[in-house]
């Protein structure tokens, strides 16, 4: 089995081929092209030399003819010579610099000679690079996974964040052509499924017998160093993460003299005025002798997805290394030695432990030997060669594995072309938001459907939870029960996301995924923004878009006004659209384009789907006199709630729990310490809320609200609300207003704040009104909340069997055209600026609204001009 490698770091190029070499591979190496050794601030002298025995090792065994030898390590996989000069010159921005979106692609010549030779390809972690090679190779391609310094950096996050989704469905499509191969256990604990892939393997970059050959002939001088620590923190002219290592290190060590060594350019300001920082040394063997001149070595790493080679190196030279107990090395460590060891080898809990003990090491030359002595025993067996020629072994067979052809059968490939059965009953629930998820899917599922969630978009992570994905988490929803659909399928998912952090990019996918959706969903739950579900049908998706709407949380805003930037007459053009409001009063809020007479099915939000709650019950006396509300994003979003709850509610002691983050509420000039955060568990929530003597519903508007309503009744914690707010309208659909009157509903919010005292200062009054709640939860509309959910289904099999105009051949290119049209005028319409010329562009594409909607009856007319007199008013001003 021959393997390309086409990593270019000048370290790991030897360690790793020799790794390889002994678990069976033919290796051919590419090399680093100048410009990229010089933007990466490498070696300039060639690593590539024909007297090397890294060179000598490979050439042994290789059967290539060396013509094509050449010719392939002159295969510029990076694509760095296509640079512009004055891009070369500074270390490069991976992610924003649009040139390493050519990343792996290479000519046809080129792409021609290296299939017919090659069965894997590993390379390292730039964007597009993976994708790009997976589109042409016909072999195995291997992601080298380093991780990165960066506490919070995760190579998903990273790729995520700059690149549409339509690259990673070529590492989930190809499950037997992808294999990420990282160089820490850690990586594989930490990163996302969708860059480990099906198959995720381990190698070690740190070989410690080569690293001993690297070293060369240096080694620590002993009784002979300098009474002076040491470490390596490179990019310290460029990098803010170094940087905050660096000072972070510099206070703990400050009554420690010490220098620190890497690529930092000395010119540099920040590195000129700082006598600690020395500059870079080009010379490999040079610099490592440097090294050798210090008492001990003190590696700055702290997260176990990633280390320099320097404790290693330092390591190899005899010199006394001293590592955080969260840093890759000790992980590694711990699962041969005990704690107890790994402290008496240089494991230290945090920097100012390892300042104290470099301290030791410096006025005690016998204790700075002792740790030397003790950590070779730990190097040799963690990262020995025998280790990780194990590792190299388990490698070869998965590859050898996945290239076999009864393998590549079962190839993901083969369900694009190949509908699965059930696919009119499926629904892809691309909507994240937890609650809505856990009550929904029983009843969903109850109705006849099968559901299958989309994971957490990435941009959301924070805010969602971290348990969002966690089958562990006691909100986590049962949906595999009842799917059909194969778990090599499934696995597609973990490669596309239509929520982007970039609302107009929002289901945006590729001919191919959309082609995939088709053939395994007959439905895709979507939320908010229109931009999904609108793109979707854009671009070909033919099951039924069901959109679900839980209104905004401000007074009259519609849908349509908060999508002004999406051409929403699209769906006037489509007949595989279900608008699907939460809440009774949202459809005389939408334009009838949006809330379509023909396809609206109302599904209540307000129900009981769970007995969960019967877990955590409301503590009654032995509750605290606080009054207990829930508000989340309250800057930017939710502003005009909380200042209206503080100035009825100011006057008693408050809790307010939701999400919200500490750095937003300074941004918007909220100090306030009863305003709790976001807490890690959603029953954290419930268990305070179970604390206090009273909930106070916040909302504002009659067609929005949240779920904690319902919620807190369900808990038994006595729930006051005003009539005009979204719980409040619901529960009247079912109950008569004398009877919510008297139990917990109020008229006005002076109302609310009489009763809330009332609740506060006699606990027996709450405990009644608690008691006379309990009989609201009867009218929580359970009964016929499936029969709405059949309906749905119902309604989605009469619209895919109904002939509709626009779906005809000739229609239909028609249509792609004007919705080619729409998009255009509407962008151009949006960026036009204001003034008299953006007005008429404004009209025009009004105008080409309506034409391509076909028609509007009164109400939706009506909400149209009304939307574009605000327009013009806003323009006017």
């Amino acid at each position: 089995m021959r393997l390309l490698y086409a990593s270019t770091h000048p370290t790991l190029l030897p360690i790793d081929v020799r790794s390889f070499l002994s678990a069976g591979f033919e290796v051919v190496p590419t090399f680093a092209h100048t410009q990229f050794k010089g933007r990466h601030r490498l070696d300039p002298k060639p690593i590539d030399n024909p007297l090397s025995s890294t060179n000598k090792s490979w050439k042994r065994v290789c059967t290539i003819p060396p013509e094509d030898v050449v010719k392939i390590q002159m295969t510029d996989f990076y694509r760095i010579a296509d640079l512009p000069y004055t891009m070369r010159t500074s270390i490069p921005s991976r992610v924003e610099n649009p040139h390493y979106a050519h990343c792996g692609d290479v000519s046809e010549s080129e792409a021609e000679l290296i299939n017919k030779y090659f069965d894997v390809i590993v390379v390292q972690s730039f964007p597009n690079l993976v994708p790009n090679i997976l589109k042409w190779f016909k072999g195995i391609v291997v992601f080298r996974v380093f991780g990165n310094e960066n506490v919070s950096f995760s190579v998903w996050d990273w790729y995520k964040n700059h690149l549409y989704s339509a690259g990673f469905l070529e590492f989930m499509l190809n499950p037997n052509r992808y294999i990420s191969l990282s160089v820490f256990q850690g990586i594989i604990d930490t990163e996302r499924q969708q860059i480990l892939g099906s198959s995720p393997s381990l190698l070690y970059a740190a070989v410690y017998e080569d690293i001993i050959k690297l070293v060369g002939q240096n080694r620590w001088k002993r009784e002979n160093s300098k009474p002076i620590a040491v470490t390596n923190i490179s990019y310290l002219d460029v990098s803010p993460s170094w940087r905050s290592y660096y000072e972070e290190f510099k206070k703990s060590f400050q009554d420690i003299p010490f220098h620190v060594y890497g690529k930092n350019l000395i010119t540099d300001e920040y590195c000129k005025q700082d006598h600690h920082i020395c500059g870079q040394i080009d010379d490999f063997q040079e610099y490592l002798g440097r090294y050798c001149d210090y008492r001990v070595f003190c590696n700055v790493g702290k997260i176990k997805q990633h280390s320099q080679y320097t404790p290693f190196e330092a390591a190899a030279m005899g010199i006394p290394v001293l590592f955080l107990s969260t840093s890759a090395i000790a992980n590694e460590a711990k699962t041969r030695f005990s704690l107890e060891d790994l402290e008496k080898m240089g494991m230290c809990s945090d920097l100012d432990v390892m300042a104290v003990r470099a301290n030791s090491c410096i006025e005690n030359l016998t204790y700075a030997v002792s740790i030397s002595e003790l950590q070779q025993k730990m190097f040799f067996e963690v990262f020995g060669v025998q280790r990780t020629k194990t590792q190299a072994t388990s490698f070869y067979n998965k590859c050898k594995e996945l290239l076999s052809e009864e393998s590549m059968k079962d190839s993901l490939l083969a369900s694009l072309n190949k509908p699965s059965e059930n696919r009119n009953k499926r629904i892809l629930w691309a909507f994240p938001h937890k609650t809505n998820r856990f009550e929904e899917f029983p009843n969903w599922i109850s109705a006849g459907f099968e559901i299958v969630p989309l994971r957490m978009p990435s941009h959301q992570g924070r805010y969602q939870g971290a348990s969002y994905d966690n089958p562990s988490d006691p909100f986590y929803p049962d949906w595999k029960t009842s799917c059909t659909l194969p778990q090599d399928v499934l696995n597609v998912l973990t490669s596309i996301t239509l929520s982007q952090s970039d609302d107009r990019q929002s289901g945006k996918l590729t001919k191919k995924e959309i082609e995939w959706l088709n053939n395994h969903f007959g439905y895709i739950y979507t939320p908010y923004p229109l931009s999904i579900a609108v793109n979707l049908l854009s671009q070909g998706y033919k099951g039924i878009i069901l959109n679900r709407y839980f209104g905004h949380y401000a007074p009259g805003t519609s849908l349509a006004r908060i999508s002004k930037y999406v051409p929403f007459g699209i769906f006037k053009l489509f007949n595989n659209y279900i608008w699907m409001p939460a809440m009774s009063k949202l459809t005389s809020h939408e334009s009838s384009l949006i809330a379509k007479k023909n396809a609206t099915c109302f599904v209540p939000y307000l129900y009981r789907s769970s007995d969960y709650f019967n877990d955590i019950q409301w503590q009654g006396k032995n509750t605290h006199p606080v009054v207990a509300a829930v508000m989340s994003s309250i800057y930017p979003e939710l502003t005009h709630y909380y200042e209206n709850f503080v100035k009825y509610f100011g006057q008693f002691p408050y809790k307010i729990y939701g999400k919200n983050f500490s750095e937003n509420l300074k941004k918007g000039g909220i100090e306030d310490s009863n305003i709790v955060g976001m807490l890690e568990k959603e029953s954290s929530v419930y268990e305070e809320m179970s604390k206090s003597r009273v909930y106070v519903e916040v909302g504002l508007v009659n067609h929005h609200s949240h779920y904690t309503p319902v919620e807190a009744l369900l808990i038994g914690v006595p729930v006051v609300f005003w009539e005009g707010c979204g719980f409040a309208t619901e529960m009247l659909e079912n109950a008569d207003r004398k009877f919510l009157l008297e139990r917990g509903m109020c008229e006005t919010w002076e109302q609310m704040v009489c009763l809330t005292e009332k609740c506060m200062d006699d606990v027996e009054f709450a405990i009644a009104l608690s008691q006379k709640q309990k009989e609201m939860i009867p009218l929580l509309p359970n009964k016929n909340i499936v029969e709405k959910m059949k309906a749905v289904m119902v309604m989605g099999d009469k619209l895919r069997n109904s002939f509709f105009i626009w779906d005809m051949p000739l229609f239909s290119q028609v249509r792609t055209l004007i919705v080619k049209l729409m998009w255009i005028v509407n962008d151009i319409s949006r960026n036009v600026g204001d003034g008299r010329p953006a007005r008429v562009i404004k009209r025009f594409a009004y105008v080409v609204f309506v034409l391509a909607g076909l028609k509007e009856d009164k109400r939706g007319l009506k909400v149209k001009l009304s939307l574009m007199r605000t327009k013009a008013m806003e323009y006017l001003k």
